[in-house]
């Protein structure tokens, strides 16, 4: 039997102090890495998006399904509360549908780069204005668009086709 990645771990003493002590946030950051540590059958790995800065975002990848050469595969993003292995479903059916599914780990979650301090506090308090706040949005969009070119670019067939722009279904729920 499998362990169940989605209940949370028995409350630790360490666990209980953070939950005890209102850290809920550091708390699923517990909890998350312990569900990474269980579920760490799938390829993981991590790719540099921005070489400037070091930043990388962690992913989880089913890799080509053996049986064809032909094959979709779906990038999913996390929302804010969850993490990657949230797809977990659908990552343990992708191979036999003939998909791939590869699952990135938004910043700052487990396995990819925290926020450095100003980023956070961009985050929490919305920084010094609306300016500051929609460019760390926008960086986190860029991060994510780098993440899937970067992957395409060395992980992909040679012989790729990929749609005509307008044909990618593309869906970000918070």
């Amino acid at each position: 039997m499998s362990p169940n990645i989605f209940a949370p771990p028995l409350l630790t003493s360490a666990a209980s102090t953070m939950v005890a002590k209102g850290n809920i946030l550091q708390w699923f950051f517990f909890w998350t890495a312990t569900a990474v540590t269980i579920y760490a059958q799938i390829i993981n790995g991590s790719l540099v998006v921005n070489s400037t800065t070091e930043v990388h975002l962690a992913y989880l990848d089913t890799g080509a399904p053996p049986h064809t050469s032909s094959y979709t595969t779906i990038f999913a993003v996390h929302d804010m509360v969850f993490t990657h292995l949230i797809f977990q479903r659908v990552m343990s059916v992708a191979s036999s549908s003939g998909v791939r599914a590869v699952t990135i780990q938004r910043r700052p979650f487990p396995g990819s780069t925290p926020f450095t301090d100003e980023e956070l506090n961009v985050t929490l308090t919305g920084g010094s204005g609306d300016e500051e706040r929609d460019f760390e949005i926008e960086m986190r969009g860029h991060e994510i668009a780098s993440f899937v070119d970067i992957f395409i670019q060395t992980t992909m067939p040679e012989d790729l086709h990929l749609p005509a722009f307008g044909q990618w279904p593309v869906y970000w729920i918070l």
